[in-house]
Formats: C-alpha cells, sequence, structure tokens
C-alpha cells in the first residue's frame, strides 16, 4: 500500500480521496492556499463585576421641637376574658335566698346585741376572764374560748300608746309644780312664833262662795290654787315681803281639812304685833270690801 503524503501547504488532494488513490497529478505549481475562514468571533470578555457602594445617607436635619406637644396617649389594653371550662356554668343563687339569708343575719344580729346588753359583765368569745369567779378559766387567770350559754330572751313589744296617756293630767302638773315651790320655799322659812300675813288657804276640791276661778267656779282645784298663788306672789313681792308657799302640815297645829294639808300662801317681813298686819292687809286689798278683805288676807303666828 502506498502512502500519501499530504501535499505541500498541508491540505489533501481531494480527487485522490475520492477514487481511492492512483497517480499523482503532474507537479505544477501547488494550487493557491484557501483563504482562512473566519471563526466565530471572540466572546466578550467579561468585566469584573464591581459591588456598588451603598449611597451614604445624609443626616437628618435638626428640627426644634414645639413649645408644647399634647401627650400621645397609650393605647389601652383590654385584657382577654378568660373562657370557662366547658360543660360547667356557675349556678346561678336566686334572689330570694340571698334576701332571706340577710334578714336572718339581721335578726339573729339583734338578738345577740340585746343579750349582750342585758348581761355587761359576761366576757365576749375569746376575751381575757383575769380570773374572774364564774368564768371558766385556765391556770392562774387567762383567756377562754368557752361562750357562755345565752339565756332565753322573751322579747315583748310594748303597746302603742293611747291619747289619754299621752296627755299630760293638768291637775297632776299643777300638783306637781305646788310640790316643787313648796320644798324651795319650805328651807327658806324658820318658824319662831313670828307674825305673817296669810293671803291664800286651799286644797284641792275646796268651795270658796267669796272667790271665784278664772273659769267664774267656786270650786278651786289644783291648777286654780297654782294659778292664784302665782298671781298673788307677782303682786304682793316685795324687798321687805316675800312671798312664800307653805302647807298647814308645817308649822303649829299641823292641821288637816278633809285629809288633806292646805296649801297656804303667806307674805312675810318684820310684824311686831297683829295690828302691823291688819295694816299691811287694808293698804294691799283696798278695793275689796271689808267681808272679802278680812276673808283674803288674815293675821297669823308661824308657830314651831
Amino acid at each position: 500500500m502506498t502512502d500519501h503524503k499530504p501535499p505541500a501547504g498541508g491540505l489533501w488532494d481531494l480527487s485522490s480521496l475520492v477514487s481511492g488513490g492512483g497517480e499523482q497529478p503532474p507537479a505544477g505549481p501547488p494550487p493557491a492556499a484557501a483563504p482562512p475562514q473566519p471563526g466565530p468571533p471572540p466572546e466578550p470578555r467579561a468585566e469584573p463585576t464591581r459591588h456598588a457602594e451603598p449611597e451614604r445617607a445624609s443626616p437628618p436635619a435638626v428640627v426644634s421641637p414645639p413649645a408644647w406637644t399634647m401627650p400621645r396617649a397609650e393605647p389601652t389594653v383590654v385584657p382577654e376574658p378568660v373562657a370557662s371550662a366547658p360543660g360547667w356554668r356557675r349556678p346561678r343563687i336566686p334572689s330570694a335566698v340571698v334576701g332571706g339569708a340577710v334578714a336572718l343575719v339581721v335578726i339573729l344580729g339583734a338578738v345577740f346585741g340585746a343579750i349582750a346588753l342585758s348581761k355587761p359583765n359576761e366576757p365576749a368569745v375569746g376575751a381575757y376572764t383575769g380570773g374572774q369567779a364564774g368564768v371558766e378559766e385556765t391556770t392562774g387567770g387567762g383567756w377562754t374560748d368557752t361562750e357562755p350559754a345565752a339565756p332565753d330572751v322573751d322579747v315583748t313589744i310594748p303597746p302603742e300608746p293611747t291619747q289619754e296617756a299621752t296627755t299630760l293630767d293638768p291637775e297632776q302638773t299643777a300638783l306637781a309644780e305646788l310640790e316643787r315651790i313648796h320644798t324651795q320655799d319650805l328651807a327658806a322659812v324658820y318658824f319662831q312664833g313670828q307674825y305673817a300675813v296669810q293671803i291664800a288657804s286651799k286644797y284641792p276640791g275646796i268651795v270658796d262662795k267669796m272667790q271665784e276661778t278664772a273659769s267664774g267656779s267656786h270650786v278651786f282645784q289644783a291648777s286654780d290654787i297654782l294659778a292664784e298663788h302665782q298671781r298673788l306672789r307677782d303682786q304682793h313681792t316685795d324687798a321687805e315681803h316675800p312671798v312664800v308657799l307653805l302647807k298647814s302640815t308645817d308649822y303649829g297645829k299641823r292641821q288637816l281639812v278633809n285629809g288633806q294639808p292646805l296649801w297656804v300662801t303667806f307674805a312675810l317681813g318684820d310684824f311686831p304685833d297683829g295690828p302691823s298686819v291688819v295694816s299691811w292687809c287694808d293698804a294691799h286689798f283696798a278695793d275689796l270690801p271689808q267681808a272679802e278683805r278680812e276673808n283674803q288676807c288674815a293675821v297669823r303666828r308661824l308657830e314651831p
């Protein structure tokens, strides 16, 4: 087999390749070399990636705050409701039961309060007994937790007062005032047989046909006796002759009329004898006729 050498220029003969061999063409000038085929354009070379530097932010401008700024309200945090466990619900107590319980507590408080007031010397539960007799005590006295037995309390409500009970009896009131005046005057009077002027002498129920009450009656009750004494006391009291109220049982024979003492009004003073008393009566009761004057004004002696 003949080796084929490539012609000068480094290119193979196309015809020799097709025919599978044969003789070589005559030597001649070598064919002109084909111009080089342009190859694919070179890929552009990637430039190295440069990381862009971040732009520097300019400093914020300083703004002067206003003279006053309304404070910002903080949001109110509302706690979420806690859901109750399923399958259970708080039982609702009827209002009637609550009201009955409150009423029972009030009644028990009132009862025990009445017991405490009725027995102030009994120690309360847990109080210091101090070794008092009749109270359970520890050695040498001390604290006790024993509550004394509560006695049975019989609460009795008094009846409502009637109109007659609330109205004061004027006669009883007048008698009480007569007693008060008598007690006051008796302490200032001495009994040595001195002369005095009797200007009134009566007991409740007495009849005096020469004198009348304010209502025009001749029967004098306690209120009439009191009114007469106060009138005579106001009209005839002066610096030298005080007017006082005594009883007929305070001096002399301790006289009683129909089982009652007389309420006697006296004008006291320095009377040396009976005629001086008569002169005083004539001067102070000059407007009365002689008989009425002697019935109104009389001479008396305050014997011990």
